[in-house]
Order: structure tokens, then sequence, then C-alpha cells
């Protein structure tokens, strides 16, 4: 030991030369932390924890500190600034090769007492130095101060100013992001504030319209520009919500929809919904999160804005605390039951999940959120995020800080404060120690390309388990590769050096640093962007500094460029859209550009849709539709299923009704509201008519719908496949036919012969039998209220006069019990001269049916696709390579979801009365390192199944546990048993008979497609693919599948699918059929959602 003392500084200078070779071995990991006993940065966020405040009494206790990085003395390095919430903060002044001076005292900038938390640092007079801002907790729990504003006085030492400036708030601050809002040359403040808990906290979204004076949001107006060193209040006047229910964690600036202003993403605790302000270009905000946004994070924590894909648009990543770890997982609290999160919707919150969010930026005001297919969903309790290319490789890598000391969200904890009737008795520090402690590693994702990252944390260096909070990057050593600086609680900050550029694979790849010189007040170009385009590429960053959680950057941007050596041009666009054009400018070097060189105006390009379309309204066709689903809840009943099943309509179909040669449309009914049939007239306009017989059928649930002659009178008959998995206790099925009376009226309905209780998903006419009759096939969805039981399917013969009998078990056996069908078509796929029957559906083998003699039989081997068990949802059959051979697209649930697996390892379930109650229990498990986990939790299981409880009293005895450790006792033998290893949507070509399995691109694997359509929408003579889905009603655990907004892809005519440019079509909500209609000549498209608006496209030949 005395020796270890002996040498401090000799060992440190050994450890920072062994950073300093020119190549390493390989190794040596990315990132190495650096001693303080090198660098000089001892600064640790200790936290004394008493009895009087602790996380009991304040629920942010533990979150943490922020850091600021910039260049307060203009010498080229960058120094830090680290907060400390009840510790003297500190100032450390870059001396060069990473080492550090503490100038904290000299400086003045120490901000003594508790409870600081963001920190910025920000030129805010405009004088060309960087100021410091420190946000603070005060005026509760016994916590005095305000938030103060250190005024660089050019000499190494700082004059506390906020008063001054009018920036003195008092409250309960998180941080402060920095920027020219208005476009009058200053940098104006949005002040980050959170609330506590009161019985002020809970209620309907519209508390958010009460102002609180110290937990809402503030937004300041810089009045520099008119000589006066004042911030003016201009948060009601500019739109922005500052209420007690606005739990402020995260804060991030961005042009959004590239119009050349900046706007505002506040990430929020609890139940309120997250703001996205978009800027109106004239002082003031609109809060947009409800129509751009169709999920966000439920506890929403850090944020960061920046184009991940490199496509020129600013995308979104918000945090959360959903663990990785299978056993804290089940030790967490996870989503709201189900009728809590209704609840909430009826209450105006927006839809919220817990776990970290990817919003994908559609260029359409829309945002995809793609977390779960990126792989970056579920990172713990997790604060900071910082997109940024940590090895040069041109793509914006993500790093995220992680861990709490203790995890208030336990459920055993919560069980026992819940449970207990003397906590008043219990201190407070007793009680927190019932919390178990939560430090966690650090996450780092390589972004591998195509919206997929990689989890590279050990590989790079960043393995241990800390409590980690603020964080930033920087180039802190200049060497061309960004440094990782992050803020621990109770242990030294830590200082990762990047080794990039030292290491051998990196010497390949080259970088841009960009320094700015602006003019009037805002020297640094805060606001500004940058677009790099090389080879076709581009690569687009934006000068905003408020990222990492509490924490800011330097103000300038450091762009990887892979392999680029020299950029074909630069374009640098100031915030008042005057712009500079650089070419063939050389790699691996930093510019420093003044925005006296700046000219013209620049406006961003719209992007060139390829293919055109326009929205047809209800008011000019008459086609005024909107499903309205009833309140059932199927997990009332079924509280093991993995989504609802009575959320599968409407109906639909295109249709000649009246005989008169337009196309009219039928849209179906859910339980309560009666079948639409609207009526096209010469004019193109349409008129609704409800034929009686389908009025006196209003309370049942229209799924599939067929039209055709089935009673031989040359009128065709309506049949309606019903669903809605309500139980059947008439005796006759709800599904009907209506014979057609000439009279523009129907027969009253005639059931068909099927189970009373089977749930229809398809019907299909055919003449089975070649008698001249149609007959018909009937796919069985499911047992209403018997999730997993077999349901039947039918092959049902037309005896005349539109009578049906059972003829299943005499020409096709095979289908009768063929899976839990969604979707069949009938195609001659060998092109044989007779057609064959392929079925998808739900836990099961896309299937094949052809004809063997007189009888159907399952010839899917012979066509070489038995083992593709999916959740497939529907199908579609064209020739799409122009072969002759009629191709599948298939649509399935899609890869953006919590459920991994693959043929190798399966998503399981086992379906059975596990407790002999009359009801059937489903048991979901997914894999994990080869072995299975429930995707229930205790206490779901525990509800459902009582007798486990003694097995496990506490959720610790049942996290981590396997499906063969949970039902040691109960068995699973005997079972209704399932598998489904593929969930990505494809297309198989079809080879003379043989498919050949592709996966549609990445942008089809967003959600759950429901509806497919191929057209050749940009007349190139090859067929173009539309997809809609989208799947609301989910169970709990997974959220709703809302990643679709309806899209374009572009067929070449040999099988291969890719998005058309400006392809999203910004549809919301559940797409359940694409149906197309001629009207006037002209090709319209209808988007039939579930409890929705159709909605109707009219596309340009």
């Amino acid at each position: 030991m005395a020796i270890w003392h002996f040498y401090p500084l000799v060992f440190g200078l050994i450890f920072y030369a062994c950073h300093s070779k020119t190549t390493t071995s390989p190794q040596e990991a990315l990132f190495q932390s650096i001693e303080a006993s090198y660098s000089g940065i001892d600064f640790s966020n200790d936290l004394d924890v008493e009895e009087s405040f602790n996380i009991i009494e304040y629920l942010y206790f533990y979150n943490g500190g922020g850091i600021a990085v910039g260049d307060i003395n203009n010498d080229g390095l960058l120094d830090l600034y680290f907060s400390s919430n009840q510790k003297p903060n500190k100032l450390y002044l870059n001396k060069g090769n990473l080492q550090f001076e503490d100038i904290t005292e000299k400086a003045g900038v120490a901000s003594l007492g508790p409870w600081k938390t963001g920190v910025s640092m920000v030129d805010i007079n405009g004088d060309g130095l960087l100021d410091i801002y420190v946000c603070r907790v005060s005026g509760y729990k016994g916590l005095q101060g305000k938030n103060e504003l250190y005024i660089n006085n050019g000499d190494l030492t700082f004059t506390e100013s906020a008063g001054l400036y009018g920036l003195d708030f008092q409250g309960f601050s998180t941080h402060a992001a920095f920027f020219d809002y208005d476009g009058d040359g200053d940098l104006d403040m949005y002040l980050l504030n959170h609330g506590v808990h009161t019985e002020r906290s809970f209620g309907r979204a519209a508390l958010r319209y009460i102002d609180d004076g110290f937990a809402g949001d503030k937004l300041y107006r810089n009045n520099l520009e008119k000589g006066e060193l004042k911030f003016t209040p201009v948060t009601n006047e500019a739109g922005i919500f500052s209420s007690q229910v606005g739990y402020g964690l995260g804060i991030g600036i961005a042009d959004l929809n590239k119009d050349g202003w900046p706007d505002i993403y506040v990430s929020n605790d609890f139940n309120e919904n997250d703001y996205l302000y978009i800027n109106q270009k004239d002082g003031t905000f609109k809060e947009n999160i409800a129509s751009s946004l169709a999920y966000s994070s439920r506890f929403s924590m850090g944020n960061d804005l920046a184009d991940i894909n490199n496509d020129g648009l600013i995308d979104i990543i918000t945090l959360d605390m959903l663990p990785e770890d299978e056993k804290t997982q089940k030790m967490s609290i996870g989503e709201d039951p189900y009728e809590i999160y209704k609840l909430k919707l009826n209450f105006g919150y927006e839809r919220q999940a817990s776990r970290n969010m990817l919003h994908l930026n559609n260029g359409d005001g829309t945002f995809s959120e793609i977390a779960q297919l990126a792989g970056v969903h579920a990172t713990d309790w997790s604060w900071a995020v910082l997109l940024a290319d940590f090895d040069n490789d041109g793509f914006k890598d993500i790093f995220i800080s992680n861990g709490i000391n203790r995890r208030p969200n336990d459920v055993d904890y919560i069980n026992f404060i819940t449970a207990s009737k003397s906590l008043d008795q219990i201190k407070n520090l007793e009680l927190a120690r019932k919390m178990p402690e939560g430090a966690v590693t650090n996450y780092l994702f390589k972004n591998s390309g195509n919206l997929q990252f990689e989890l590279v944390s050990n590989a790079w260096g960043i393995s241990k388990k800390t409590i980690s909070n603020g964080a930033v990057y920087a180039d802190l050593d200049n060497d061309g590769d960004l440094d990782l600086i992050v803020n621990h609680i109770n242990q030294k900050a830590e200082i990762f050096k990047n080794q990039t550029k030292e290491m051998k694979e990196g010497q390949k790849t080259n970088f841009l640093k960009i320094r700015f010189s602006g003019n009037n007040f805002n020297a640094f170009g805060i606001g500004n962007k940058v677009i790099a385009f090389s080879g076709g590429q581009q690569i687009y960053q934006e000068n905003f500094t408020s990222r990492g959680f509490q924490s800011s950057l330097a103000p300038e941007i450091h762009l990887g460029l892979g392999e680029i050596r020299e950029l074909d041009s630069l374009f640098v666009i100031w915030t008042d859209q005057s712009f500079q054009k650089l070419e063939k400018v050389r790699a691996d070097q930093t510019l420093v550009l003044s925005q006296v060189d700046a000219k013209g105006e620049f406006k961003f390009p719209k992007e060139a849709k390829q293919v055109n379309w326009q929205i047809q309204g209800a008011g000019q066709t008459g086609l005024d539709f909107e499903h309205e689903e009833d309140d059932y809840n199927d997990f009332n009943l079924e509280p093991l299923i993995p989504h609802k099943l009575s959320r599968e309509g409407p109906a639909s179909l295109a249709f000649d009704y009246n005989g008169d040669g337009l196309e009219d449309v039928f849209l179906g009914g859910s339980s309560g509201q009666q079948a639409h049939i609207f009526l096209q007239n010469k004019k193109g306009r349409f008129q609704l008519f409800c034929p009686q017989a389908l009025s006196q059928d209003a309370d049942l649930e229209d799924i599939a719908v067929v039209w055709e002659d089935f009673d031989g009178d040359d009128l065709p008959d309506l049949i309606v496949g019903r669903g809605g998995n309500i139980p059947n206790s008439t005796g006759n099925s709800f599904s009907k036919i209506y014979k057609n009376l000439g009279n523009g009226e129907l027969e009253q309905g005639i059931s068909l012969p099927i189970d009373p209780n089977l749930q229809v998903a398809k019907l299909l006419p055919v003449d089975f039998d070649q008698d001249g009759q149609l007959d018909l096939f009937v796919g069985g969805r499911n047992m209403a209220g018997r999730y997993g039981e077999i349901p039947r399917s039918y092959i049902l013969k037309n005896t005349g006069n539109g009578q049906f009998e059972d003829w299943t078990e005499i020409w096709a056996p095979d289908i009768q019990y063929c899976g839990m069908v969604k979707d069949a078509v009938w195609a001659d796929l060998n092109q044989d001269g007779r057609n064959e029957l392929i079925v998808v559906g739900e836990w099961m083998s896309v299937k094949v049916f052809g004809f063997e003699k007189n009888q159907l039989t399952d010839q899917t081997q012979s066509f070489g696709i038995e083992n593709s068990e999916g959740w497939w949802n529907t199908v579609l059959v064209h020739d799409v390579d122009h072969n002759g051979f009629p191709d599948l697209i298939l649509g399935n649930l899609g890869k953006n979801t919590r459920l991994k697996s693959n043929p190798s390892n399966p998503l399981k379930m086992w379906v059975k009365d596990l407790d002999n109650n009359g009801s059937l229990d489903q048991v979901i498990a997914y894999p994990l390192d080869h072995q299975y986990f429930t995707l229930a939790n205790r206490d779901e299981l525990v509800k459902r199944l009582p007798s486990l409880k003694k097995d496990f009293v506490r959720n610790s005895d049942f996290a981590g546990k396997t499906v063969e450790q949970i039902f040691s006792r109960i068995s699973l033998q005997g079972s209704y048993y399932f598998e489904a290893g593929e969930f990505a949507s494809q297309v198989w070509l079809n080879k003379n008979g043989k498919f050949e399995k592709n996966d549609l691109p990445v942008q089809a694997q967003f959600s759950p497609i429901q509806a497919l359509h191929v057209e050749d929408l940009d007349g190139d003579g090859h067929l173009d693919l539309i997809t809609g889905g989208n799947l609301i009603e989910t169970a709990p655990y997974f959220g709703g599948y809302l990643g679709s907004w309806g899209n374009l892809f572009k067929g070449d005519g040999k099988g291969n699918f890719t998005p058309f440019q400006a392809g999203s079509l910004g549809i919301s909500g559940q797409i359940q059929h694409i149906l197309p209609i001629r009207v006037k000549e002209e090709n319209w498209m209808l988007f039939v959602r579930n409890n929705d608006k159709t909605v109707i496209l009219k596309f340009d030949q």
C-alpha cells in the first residue's frame, strides 16, 4: 500500500502514455476510463441521506447532477463544470492531455448549499465568453435558494447575476435550454421544472392549463437586442404549459420540421404527456404531441434529438425505466392495468408505455416509434441519452447513463407499504432500505445502419455498475474523437477517453469539427445547422447544446465521416437563414466559420414525392363513416391473452349493390352500430343506404363480408361473418346470409350452419364440387372467450336456394382445425389449372391446401413452406417478379415488438384449464438465454391461478424463474401448444412452385401489417406495394403497436421493394383494410380503420 501511494504521479503518466500510442491491440476497448489521480477530476456527487430528507421525502432525491462543457477562456480546450446536489459544484480548467485544474474557488462558481440540478454553459450576453447557469430546487422541504447565473468576467472569474438578468427563478428547476426561439438574434431560455406530488398532481389532463409558480415550465425572452440585460417571462403568451402536472425531466431543442425555426421537446415523468412544441414563427408554439407521436414514454426522463439514419431529419429518443434484466423486470412495477390505462385516455392523456422510445421522423409531421425494432427500448433506470458518432463511422451511436441508489418501483416494496397499517411508525431511512439497490451498467449502442443498434457496452469499455446521471460528450484532447464524461452518485465522476483515432480500425475513419463565430448576440452559433455531402450521402447535425440530462455540450459540431477523406460540399446554415457553402472540404480538421461570410437565405428543399395523392374529404365524397367500437373488454374474461380479439372489424367491400355499373361500398359496424352501404351516383358522390335486415342485426360485430349469387336467382346475396369475442348462448351463429330481394332490400339474415361461438375471420366463395352453385369457405378466427382453443374452419356446401350444409369432413378434413385463421385466398400456385387455398393466421404456419382427387388436402410441405409459424394477419397474391407464378406478400406482427424470437427459439404458448374452473388459461413464454420465461408477471398469474401464491409469496420469489420452475406443481401436460418463430412481414417469391422467402423492408416491420394492396403507382410497369396496419388494443405488457402511418413501397419487377421517397401516408390508427374503388375514372383508396374514420386518398394517375 505504501508503494502504491508513493507513485501516483508516475502511475498516471504511464497510464496516459498507453492512450497515446498510434495503434492499440485488437482487444483494447474503444473507451478507457481515466483515473482521477491523472486527470485531476476528483469531483464526486456525494449524497448525505438524512431522516428529514431522502427519497421518501423527495421523489427526485437520486436524480443526480449534470455536467456543462465548454471553453470558458477561449484557449481551444474544453473545460468542465459539474453540479453537486448537496456539496459545492466544481469547475475544472482543461490544461491539455486530459489533465484538469480545479479553479472553482478562484472562479467563484461553487454554488454552495443544496439542491443543484441542471447546469449549462452559454454566452448569455453576447460578449464571446461562456457564462454558467445553475438550476436549483427550492421552496420545498426546507430547501432554499434561487437559480444562479454566473457571468464570465474574462479572467477565469465569474459574477453571479441571475437577479440582474431576471433569471433568479425559485422553484423546482431541472434544467435550462438556451436558443433563439423568436429569431431576433439573441438567446432565450426555456426553464424546465418538475412537479412534486400533491393533491393537485392527479386528475384530468385539463390540469395542464392551470399555472403553477414553482413547478410549471417557463419561457423567458431575452431582450438583449433591445439593449437590455433582462429576460421577460413569456410563458403563457407563447403557448407553453406551466402546471403542477408537468414533471419535466428532459428538454431538447431542434428544428423538427425543417422550417428554419427551433422546436421544443419536453420529457414529462408520470401521467402527463410529453410536450412537442412546434414553433409557429410568430413568438408562439403549438403543442402537437397528439397528432405527431402515436406513443410516448410513460416515465419519460432524458431525451436527445438528432438524425440517426442520415436522412436529414431530426429524430427523437426518450428514456424510461424498463429493465433489460429478466429478474429486475419481474420485480419492477410494469404497465398500468388495462382499465387504469383506459381511464387515463378518457381523462385526456395520450398513449404511454414504460419503455424507451425512438421516434423516427417521417418528414411529414409524424414520427414512427421504433425503439423495440432498433433494440434500444430496455436500458433500466435511465437518465441521460446522447446521440453521437463515437466511432467516427458516419452514423450516430447511443450512450445511456443508468442507475438509482434505491428502486422505489420494486413491487415487493410497494406491496409492503400498501399493506402496512403502521407506516407512520417506520422511520424514513428504514423504509428506504426496504427498496432494492439499483446500480447497473451504462449502455452503449453502435449504430449498425438500417435502423439497427448493437449493444457494445462491454466491447467498448463501459462495463462497471454505477449510479450515473448527467453525461456529455466532448473532444477533450482535440484528437478527433468524442470522449465521454459521466457524473455519478457517491463516486468520482469519470472521463472515458475515446481511443478511436489510436486504434487500427479507427485510423481508417475521419472526422470534421466545426466551430462558429457569430454576429451580434449569438457568438457561438447556437442553433446553426450543418449538412455534409459526399457521394450522394449526407450527414446532418444541429448546434443545440442542452443534452445529456441536466447537462449541456460545447457549442461546436463534431461529424464522424467514416472513410470519407474529402467532402463534396458542406453547408452551414445560420439562425438568420444565411448560409455558407464550402466545396472540397478536407477531413480531419477543425473549421472556424464566421457569420460575416454567410449570404443569402437558405430554404430546405421539400422532399419530392415520387407518388402524389390527395385526401378526399367526407364532405366532397359523401363517404362519411366512422367505425365505433363498444366498450367490451376481452381482458376481463381472459386476462392472459396478448391482445383483444373483439377489435378486428370492420368488414369492408367494394361491390355494385344496385346493379347500376358503379362501385358501391359496404362498411360493417361494430356491436351496437349497423353496417353502412354507400351507393355511388354518376357524379362520383356517395349516399348512405341502410337495408332493414342489416339494421336488425346492428348489435353484431361485422368482420368479413362477401357478395355473390348463392341462391341462383341471378341476384348477388350478402354474407356477413361476425366476431366480437363475446360468448353466444343463442344456439345459432351470428354469421348470416342475407338474400337479395331485388328491390334494394335484403331478406332477414339466416344463420350459417357453423358453431355459434365461432368468430369468423374470412369468407371465400368457391364452387367446390363444380355443380354451378357457389360453396363457401369459412375461416375460423377463435372460439369466443376461449383463446387458444383451436377453432373450426369450414367448407359449406351450397345445397340450393342459398342453403348450406357442413361438408368439411367429406371435402376438406385437413382444414377443420388448421389454426387461428386471420386471412385466406385462392390462387393457382403451381399453375396446374386448379386453385390452391392459402391460409394464414395467428400461432400458425402459412398453409396451402390443394385438391387431391375430390378432397382439399394439406400440401404445405410439398410447397416447402412448413415451419413458418408466426402471427400472420393477411396474405396477398400477385406475380410481382413477372415469372408467371403468383407470389405471396404476407403481413405479420413485424419486428417492432418486445417479443424477440426466431425459428430456433420461438415464442411459445400453452393453453389449458389449469385450475379446473371451466375457463382456459394462457401461458405465453419468451426465450432468453436458451430458457423460457412467462410474459405474465407474478401478480397476473396469481390472480388467474391463486394456487401459485403459496409457491411465490413475494415477487422476489417469482422473478427470474423459468416456466418449468413456475409450473413445477401445476402441470402443463395436455395443453394446446403453440409456437411462433417468425414475426417479419415478408414477400415469398414463387419459383416454379417453390418459395424464396424475403423480409419486406425495415419500414414494413414498424408495426403489424393488417392490410396490403399492390398497384403500379408510378407508371413504370411494376407493381408497387401499399401497407397499412397497427394494433392498438393489446395487453398492457406490449403497449399498442403503432409504428406505421401507412406506407408506399416501390417495386422493381423482381420481387424487391424499397420505400418510396416521402412515402409515409400520415394515416394514424389501426388500418384494417385497403379498399380500391373506381370513381369517375379515378382510382380511390379507402383506408378502413378500426374505431376511427375511414380515410380516402386519390392517387394521381
